[in-house]
Parts: C-alpha cells; structure tokens; sequence
C-alpha cells in the first residue's frame, strides 16, 4: 500500500460538514438558551407578584431585610424590581441582538466566520454566566450585560450563515441546514425545563444555577470551537480529498479568495429581496407569539399554572425538531433527484407552515379556544415552525452566498420586528379585556399577517442565485461557459 493510499484508510468514516452542523445546532442553541434562561429565571428573581399587596403583613410576620432594593428572606436573594424594570431586562437583550447584526455579517464576510463565532460564544456565555453578580449591584447593571449578551449573539447569527454558505453544498443546505437549526427548539426544550427545575430546586442554588450551568457549558462550548472550527473546508486537516471535492464542486464561486464590498445599492432594489423580509416576518411572527404571549394566553384564559405552560410550550419543541429535520431531508431528497427547484422547495415548505398556523388559529376561534383543541393546536403550530426553517430562513443563503452574512442580517433585522411590535399589538388588544373575544381578534390579526406574507413570497420571492453574487469577471466567465455549453 502506497502512502497515498494510507493516508485515505486513515481518513474519518464520517463527513466533516457534519461537524460544522454540530457547531451550527450549539451556536442556535446557545442563542436561545440564554434568552430563555432570563426569561424563566426572572419570575424566580423578583418578589412575588402580589408582593406590593401584602408588603405590610409580611414586613410584620417575618425578619425580611430590605437594603437598597434586595429583599433578603432566605436564599436564593429575590429583588424588588418593578414590572417596567423586569420589562426593560427582558427587552434590551433583543435590542443588542438587532442592533449587531449588519455588523456581525460584515465582520464574518471580512474576518472569517470563526472567530466572530468564538468572541460571540464566548461573550454571550460569559455574559450570562455573571448574571447574578450583577443583579446583586443593580437592575439597571443587569440590563447592560444583557444588551451584552444581545450584542455577541447578533455577531454568532450572521457568522453561522457565513459558515454554512463556506460548507454546505447547495444540494444539501436545506438538509443540513434543517439539521443546525434545530437547535433553536432543543434550545427553548432543554433551557425552558432545565432552567424551571433548578429554579424550583433551593437545595442546588436556586435561580442563579441557571445561569452558572448555561454560561459554564456556552464557554466549554467555545472552546471547542476553537480546537476543531474551521472558516473553510480546505483549511481543515481530517477533510477527505473526496468531501473536499465534493464541497467545491458544488458551490457557486470560490468562497475563499476575499470578498468585494457588498452591493447593497443592487441588494435593496431587487424585488426578491423585499420577498424575504415578507416572508421572514411572517415566520418570526408565529416564533414570536408562542415564545411571547402564547403563556399568557394559556394562563389568563385557559388558566393552567405556571408548570403546565412551561410543558406545554417546551414539549412541541420535540416535534418541532422532529419536522425541521424530516423537511431537511425531503427537501435534500428533492433537490438531489431534481424533482422540484430550490425556489419550489422553500416557497412549498413556507407556505405549508403558514397555512398549518393558520388553520390551528381558525379552530381555536371556531371552538371558542376550548382546552382540547387549544392544546392540540398549540401543539401542532409550534410543530410546524421546523418545518418553515427549510423554507424561508435558508434563502439568503440561497441567494447570494457571496454576501450571505450581510443579507441575512438585514433580514434578520428587518424581520425580527415582530419581537417588538407583536407583544405590544397583543397588549393593546387584551389591555382592558382578557377574554376569549378578545384574544379571537388577535388570532383573526394574526392569520392576516402570516397568510400574507407567506402569498407574497411565494409570488415575488426566489431561492435562486442573484446576479449581485458574482464579480462582473465572474459573470463574464459564467456568460462565456453557457455560451460554449449551448454552442
């Protein structure tokens, strides 16, 4: 046996763009987990809701010791912060989030996806993991490192794109694609019953444990990624010469020679762009209602404690998981055996999600949100989010994987607003009224949205490469090919 042949029977069984999925499920992961664990950990943190009625009997049957805010009864501490206080903690994480992100994707396109990757990981892990030392201080201190921790996971999203458009084949991007984000879920799985448990649990520390375990294990996690995260598959030892080929072959241009300053003037004149962010929006609408009012939908109507929500919001996370992948596959499956194009595959998979949603919304106000069909339902439409993400969220992927970072972020950014206004518009319509009708009105909004979005991209939208992609060279060389092709 020769040296050459040696040296492929010493080579991994196993694929090495599967390694970067692993990296890209952690880095999704990661990035939800952390929110979640603020979210649920806050209800811990503060003094019981009916804590302002009762200050008086309680400051008379017990020694509590209030000094500057901190109400100290037994450990873990609880403080006094007020519900615009709780609000503002909550809410300046995902303001350092949007605010990142067009600078996340440039620094990936310019300095490379791992070590934006890393510094993110790394700050939002550590962010977190000094989360109770801060609110010791000061509410107000607890919101900067959270803006922190918004900020450095607006610098990992973009660099995760970055990363898959230098890895995955275009064949594969929906399957492996489908795979990583599938983190998301096992994130708000694992976190959102994880953190509630130890919460609970007084004997293991209580509500700060959340965030040493999640912060401790984000930082182990990078350091992982420094040993094994590579930018390009050409720059990883263990690669075989097969996979390397394989990968190159079927990638639209050379994506690791550096990359020109991105158009933006021919990215926001183009129709397919405005597309995507449609789309986008209507899918972080769906996300943004289960994540954000869905609990008090389930609490204030359905009157389920604070337990059953948890289960029932983090559980359809598994099936959720389980549709991100089966529509990763089918959709690997589709485009390899070219039975559909790209763009049929995720206008089809947008569209099945938002129909699905829609039609679950439809037979909660059909049958005036009754406990079976609200739980059915609630169950099925978290479900299908798995599968929209082989859909919509890969296509600036898609598009252009040139400038992906930098067209994911605006993408991101622009259709990461229903974060924002989704709460508020709910809030205005349940403010004086929390009641089924009520809550009817907003569903009846929310299938208008969704539905929407969902024909309008499928009429303007596109997962087909965008001209703005390739160097005027690149195009006058591809230009040149398809003539001798078809000569």
């Amino acid at each position: 046996m020769n040296t050459q042949d040696s040296a492929e029977a010493n080579e991994p069984y196993w694929k090495r763009r599967y390694m970067i999925v692993l990296h890209g499920f952690a880095i999704y992961f990661l990035i939800n987990s952390h929110r979640i664990n603020m979210s649920v950990a806050i209800v811990s943190m503060v003094e019981d809701a009916d804590h302002g009625n009762h200050t008086e009997k309680q400051l008379s049957n017990t020694s509590i010791e209030v000094i500057d805010g901190i109400s100290h009864d037994q450990y873990p501490i609880k403080f006094n912060w007020s519900p615009k206080i709780q609000g503002g903690i909550l809410g300046v994480g995902f303001l350092g989030f949007v605010l990142s992100l067009i600078i996340g994707g440039r620094f990936a396109e310019t300095f490379g996806s791992r070590i934006m990757i890393i510094i993110g990981t790394f700050i939002s892990s550590f962010s977190t993991m000094i989360t109770p030392l801060t609110a010791n201080v000061s509410p107000y201190f607890v919101m900067c490192i959270q803006c922190v921790r918004g900020i450095a996971q607006g610098l990992m999203f973009p660099a995760a794109t970055v990363l898959a458009a230098n890895w995955y084949p275009r064949a594969e991007r929906g399957l492996l694609s489908g795979l990583a984000l599938s983190g998301y879920g096992f994130g708000v799985l694992v976190s959102g019953i994880l953190s509630s448990l130890i919460c609970d649990s007084v004997s293991i520390g209580g509500w700060p444990c959340v965030f040493y375990i999640f912060g401790g294990f984000g930082i182990f996690i990078s350091i992982l990624q420094m040993l094994s995260l590579k930018n390009f598959p050409k720059d990883d030892p263990r690669i075989s010469r097969e996979e390397l080929k394989f990968i190159l072959k079927n990638q639209e241009n050379k994506l690791e020679l550096k990359r020109p300053a991105v158009p933006w003037r021919k990215i926001l004149i183009s129709m397919p762009t405005y597309a995507l962010f449609i789309g986008t929006f209507g899918q972080t609408w769906i996300g943004a209602h289960f994540l954000l009012v869905h609990a008090t939908f389930l609490g204030t109507i359905l009157h389920y404690s604070m337990a059953q929500t948890g289960i029932l919001i983090s559980v359809p996370y598994v099936i959720s998981m389980f549709s991100n992948v089966s529509s990763g596959f089918i959709s690997s499956f589709l485009s390899t055996k070219e039975y559909l194009s790209i763009s049929k595959i995720r206008k089809s998979w947008n569209i099945i999600g938002n129909v699905i949603y829609s039609l679950c919304l439809a037979l909660l106000i059909f049958t005036n949100s009754e406990d079976t069909a609200a739980i059915v339902c609630s169950i099925i439409a978290i479900g299908i989010l798995g599968l929209m993400n082989s859909g919509v969220m890969i296509v600036a992927l898609d598009m252009t994987p040139t400038f992906a970072g930098s067209l994911n972020a605006l993408n991101i950014t622009v259709g990461s607003l229903p974060g924002v206004i989704l709460p508020i518009v709910c809030g205005i319509i349940t403010n004086d009224e929390q009641t089924i009708e009520q809550w009817n009105k907003f569903f009846i909004l929310s299938i208008i949205i969704v539905m929407s979005s969902a024909m309008f991209f499928s009429i303007f939208g596109t997962a087909e490469i965008q001209s703005y992609n390739f160097s005027p060279a690149e195009l006058s060389l591809k230009a040149e090919r398809e003539t001798k092709t078809s000569s």
